[in-house]
């Protein structure tokens, strides 16, 4: 899934991911305090090789 890491456009809610701009399933925040999809943010750390923030 190329680009899924690209960072979606911000809707404003704070009950979106901001990977898949969806409202949340199975979310998880990390100590920066971003918040994403569990799925999402795991596809993305698969796609980059690391498990950084994709915000930050």
């Amino acid at each position: 899934m190329p680009g899924f890491c690209k960072m979606a456009e911000n809707t404003g809610s704070f009950l979106s991911c901001h990977l898949c701009s969806e409202i949340f399933k199975d979310p998880v925040s990390l100590s920066c305090n971003h918040s994403f999809c569990s799925s999402c943010l795991q596809k993305c750390w698969e796609q980059t090789g690391n498990k950084n923030c994709p915000i930050c």
